[in-house]
């Protein structure tokens, strides 16, 4: 297409092509891979997306891009005009091209213009994007001729996986000209893997034909259950698997042969939970880092993870800067005022990643250090915002100013002589081992030789019990609890003590042995300042120690029977993952082995999901969750009112509350509406999945009950049942309440 910036003579424009109806932005494309992998940095690049052209067109419309084109650098001729070529998405729709750009002047320029996308004869399919088995789907398709004269299409549809047809397609379908008709295909959600959809239409030598895929979950409520820990010969589990839904059994099992793999696995962990505010965005960005902190240390040859890695910071790097407040501080949704724990978190990361070589912008860790050292109360200690009281830093005094100068002397701040002093004063006499860890870091940095930081380096490796972990912490700058507080706690004291010396190598030793038995079931280590603090260490710990992984090969037995074997090689760079065990469990009780064949030992995690009728409440959740849907039936194209209820059950203010609110597949969420519930304070942020609102409440105080609505339309006719909803804080996400799926039937127009 060719394209004029309403100013002539720009010199350096953007352009973005996507769906008219979408609405998007552009993301910033991915970092392109640096030429020569010697220098160990990462230059951020903003290339155009490269979507080749099929080598075989097999006529099936399955690439339905929103944003089909985007170029920031776009230069123009000297008449202001710029030409560029670029491959549509299959979708028959309209697409909206803007173009922005700056003139020799540095006059800035904005154009826009709209690209039709047509076929004579075409089908259009409006699908659930996910659904539960048990779910009916009556499929609207709908044929529309763009032609002069009345048509008769013949019509076929083919349907996999879940998906059961139960009622016969039509044959055939008569259009009139310049017209739509509409079929219905019957379906069932049954057992089985995803469901597929092929749909195809042939009229007077046209064809068209779409090919889809919907997901689908079990219904009823989720439970699951992780082991984790060193396999070293051959460890037996009893895996109670009560009360499970048939086919709802699924297992797996990660091996970690390698630093690398655990690191790999905990991003991936993180990328699977919610990620809206700074902090948990910044907790999904940080593995990045390490991964990459890591390949360059070891020289591991990956350059698809390598590349991976690289996109993947500059993405991150991106979200994270658009948190940052007028005050050069950061905040949870990017809000005044900058909250001090907070900044200090994300200096720590900005910090990781310029010593990684990355263009991180150079006035951004000098801006967050000055911001930093104005919060200084003059005592020793930081002022703290407002917004602290319920969330992210609202820890004791003591446990905050020492996060914040930890951070500033990691970040090679050293022009903070009296928080520093109090930092010295504080290690002497807590009995703490997470205020230890962070004291004791700090002198190291500063002081490593001092006697008294020799001292609390030795008080710290004393606090260390027999089976590696280091407990008693009160609270951490978090808040975390049950196996957070403990892993957070057990990482920064190993963090510490690594950089005490090579002595403490065997006290890191038992504490990497502990922390690997902590792991989550997806490869993380529950909450995200768990998770980040924990691969650091891990990282820190391979560097100091060397260890060579082991091969070997690693069986599985269920009931004595073996089911699976598998070769652990040591230049793995993922984790290996042993998939399909669910179909050799059964509920009830089931005992499964893990044998490893070999010398050595490799860490792994197996984890065991099934779904239930009855909800795994906890009796140590401090937040409540309720749902009511308006009405459960509605007409294909109405709404309906899904009214949300979080309770704070305990007299005590609460941090970061979420609330997840499962939809029925048949309907779907309205941005606006969650924009205004955002606007309108009733909700301080908002996540969407395929059919899922994540809430974010940054705080609630004693008692308090927030009560959200959800405006929904219906849009796919069928009888749908929604993923069960629940609530829990944010760091103490293994503490759940549960509230009962919604339903709804969706009228079809006849």
């Amino acid at each position: 297409m060719s394209w004029k910036p309403t100013l002539s003579a720009a010199l350096c424009a953007a352009l973005l092509v996507s769906c008219a109806a979408a609405g998007k932005t552009p993301q910033e494309a991915p970092a392109q891979a640096p030429d020569d992998r010697a220098e160990p940095s990462i230059t951020r690049e903003f290339a155009p997306p490269n979507v080749e052209t099929p080598a075989e067109d097999d006529g099936v419309r399955d690439d339905f891009r929103e944003t089909v084109y985007w170029n920031p650098a776009v230069r123009t001729d000297e008449n202001g005009e710029a030409k560029v070529t670029f491959r549509l998405s299959e979708a028959v729709t309209s697409f909206r091209a803007t173009g922005e750009g700056v003139s020799d002047n540095g006059a800035p320029s904005r154009g826009e213009g709209l690209i039709v996308s047509r076929l004579p004869v075409s089908i259009a399919l409006k699908l659930p994007l996910e659904v539960s088995r048990g779910d009916i789907i009556e499929l609207p398709i709908q044929v529309s001729n763009e032609t002069s004269t009345g048509l008769v299409a013949e019509l076929s549809g083919d349907f996999g996986g879940a998906l059961t047809l139960t009622q016969t397609l039509p044959a055939t379908l008569k259009v009139r000209a310049g017209k739509s008709a509409t079929a219905t295909a019957h379906l069932r959600v049954e057992e089985g893997a995803d469901g597929t959809v092929d749909i195809a239409i042939r009229a007077r030598g046209r064809t068209d034909r779409i090919r889809k895929q919907i997901k689908v979950v079990p219904r009823g409520f989720p439970q699951e259950l992780s082991v984790a820990g060193k396999l070293s010969g051959k460890t037996v589990h009893l895996v109670d698997l009560k009360d499970a839904n048939p086919g709802t059994i699924d297992a797996s099992i990660k091996l970690y042969a390698t630093p690398l793999s655990t690191m790999v696995a905990g991003l991936d962990g993180m990328i699977r939970s919610p990620g809206g505010c700074f902090e948990q965005a910044s907790s999904s960005n940080y593995p990045n880092v390490m991964i990459l902190q890591y390949m360059n240390e070891f020289g591991a040859a990956d350059e698809a993870l390598r590349d991976r890695a690289g996109a993947q910071l500059d993405s991150g790097y991106g979200i994270l800067t658009g948190y940052e407040t007028s005050q050069k501080g950061y905040e949870w949704f990017g809000r005044e005022p900058a909250h001090e724990a907070l900044s200090a978190y994300g200096l720590m990361e900005f910090s990781d990643m310029a010593a990684l070589g990355y263009a991180v912008d150079p006035e951004l860790i000098p801006n967050v250090v000055s911001w930093l050292k104005s919060r200084r109360d003059g005592d020793g200690g930081y002022e703290r915002s407002s917004s602290a009281l319920d969330s992210f830093g609202r820890a004791s005094p003591d446990v905050t100013n020492a996060y914040i100068t930890y951070a500033m002397v990691e970040a090679g701040e050293r022009d903070i002589p009296r928080e520093i002093a109090q930092s010295r004063e504080l290690a002497s006499s807590t009995r703490d081992p997470y205020i230890l860890s962070l004291t004791a870091g700090t002198m190291i940095r500063v002081a490593p030789e001092a006697k008294d930081t020799r001292a609390a380096v030795v008080r710290l490796s004393k606090m260390q019990a027999e089976d590696g972990a280091f407990r008693g912490a009160d609270q951490t700058i978090t808040m975390s609890g049950g196996n957070a507080l403990d892993i957070e706690t057990t990482a920064l004291a190993t963090l510490t003590l690594l950089a005490a010396g090579p002595e403490y190598v065997p006290n890191a030793q038992r504490a990497v042995d502990w922390m690997q038995g902590q792991r989550s079931a997806w490869g993380n280590f529950y909450s995200t300042q768990a998770t980040v603090l924990s691969l650091k260490a891990l990282t820190a710990f391979a560097k100091a120690s060397r260890s060579v992984p082991i091969k070997g090969r690693v069986i599985v037995h269920v009931r004595d029977t073996p089911v699976a074997s598998y070769s652990v090689d040591q230049d793995l760079s993922e984790p290996l993952t042993l998939e399909g065990l669910g179909a050799h469990l059964k509920p009830g009780k089931n005992t499964v082995t893990i044998e490893l064949e070999g010398e050595g030992t490799v860490p792994y995690a197996a984890t065991f999901t099934w779904n239930t009728d009855q909800p795994a409440d906890s009796p140590e959740a401090k937040v409540g969750i309720e749902t009511k849907l308006s009405r459960e039936r509605l007409p294909w194209g109405e709404g309906a009112t899904a009214s949300v209820t979080l309770r704070n059950l305990t007299d005590e203010g609460l941090p970061m509350v979420l609330g997840r609110v499962g939809l029925p597949g048949g309907l779907t969420f309205q941005t606006w509406q969650l924009d205004e519930l955002k606007s309108k304070g009733v909700i301080d942020f908002y996540e969407t999945r395929e059919r899922e609102v994540i809430l974010y409440l940054t705080q609630m105080k004693p008692r308090q009950v927030v009560e959200a609505k959800l405006e929904l339309i219906a849009r796919v006719p069928g009888h749908y049942e929604a993923p069960a909803s629940s609530a829990y804080l944010y760091y103490t996400d293994e503490y759940k309440r549960w509230a009962a799926p919604m339903h709804a039937v969706v009228e079809g127009k006849q």
